[in-house]
C-alpha cells in the first residue's frame, strides 16, 4: 500500500528537490500544494503531511496556522527549515533572526535526544544550512523536545512530545546533507 504524503510548497525552489527525494523511497506517492492555492479539504486524504521550506516568516502564510490547527492531532507532519519555524510558532514559542546569515553553508549537528529522523545516522550529522531565523531557545514551546543542534546551540531538529511531529531547520534535500535521504526514509517507515 502507498503512503501518500502531500508537501506544501512555501515557493521555493528546493520543494522539487525534496520531492524528488521523497519519489525514490519505496511505496510512496507525493502530492504538491501551493501554499497559495489550497484548502483544507484537499489535505483530508494524505497520510502525512511535509510543510516545506520557503521564504519569509510564519506570519507570512495564516493558511499553514490554519492547516496545523485542523491537522497536527490528526496526521504526521514534517516540517523543513520554515515548516520548523512554522511549528515553534504555531505551539507559542518564538523565533530570532541569527547574527549571520547561514546560506548554503555546512554544519555538523549534534543530537540531544533520540530521534527517528537520525535512526542508524553517524553522528554528527552534516546539514546543508540556508536560514536567517531560528527557534528561540527561551520561549521553546513545552509540548515540543530539541532533538539536536549547533555547536553554538541553534536549534536544528525537534518533535512533539505527543504527536506524529518532527521538523528540522536543515535541509535534508540538499546535496549538503549527505544522509538527507536515510532522514526522510526514516520518517516514512514509520508513519
Amino acid at each position: 500500500m502507498q503512503t501518500k504524503i502531500l508537501i506544501i510548497d512555501h515557493n521555493d525552489s528546493f520543494t522539487f528537490n525534496l520531492v524528488q527525494l521523497f519519489e525514490e523511497i519505496q511505496d510512496v506517492e507525493v502530492n504538491v500544494l501551493n501554499v497559495g492555492n489550497f484548502d483544507l479539504n484537499m489535505c483530508s486524504s494524505y497520510d502525512a503531511i511535509v510543510l516545506s521550506p520557503g521564504p519569509g516568516l510564519p506570519q507570512d502564510y495564516p493558511a499553514v496556522y490554519e492547516l496545523l490547527k485542523k491537522f497536527y492531532t490528526l496526521k504526521p507532519i514534517l516540517g523543513i527549515c520554515l515548516g520548523l519555524q512554522h511549528i515553534v510558532h504555531f505551539f507559542g514559542g518564538a523565533l530570532y533572526n541569527l547574527d549571520s546569515v547561514q546560506h548554503g553553508k555546512q554544519s555538523a549537528i549534534f543530537l540531544l535526544a533520540e530521534d527517528v529522523l537520525f535512526k542508524n545516522i553517524q553522528q554528527p550529522v552534516l546539514a546543508g544550512l540556508y536560514h536567517s531565523w531560528a527557534a528561540a531557545k527561551n520561549k521553546f514551546p513545552d509540548c515540543l523536545e530539541i532533538t539536536s543542534q549547533t555547536a553554538e546551540g541553534v536549534v536544528m531538529a525537534l518533535r512533539h512530545k505527543k504527536y506524529p511531529i518532527s521538523a528540522v531547520q536543515f535541509h535534508p534535500e540538499s546535496y549538503m546533507t549527505p544522509n538527507g535521504k536515510q532522514m526522510l526514509e526514516n520518517w516514512v517507515k514509520v508513519l
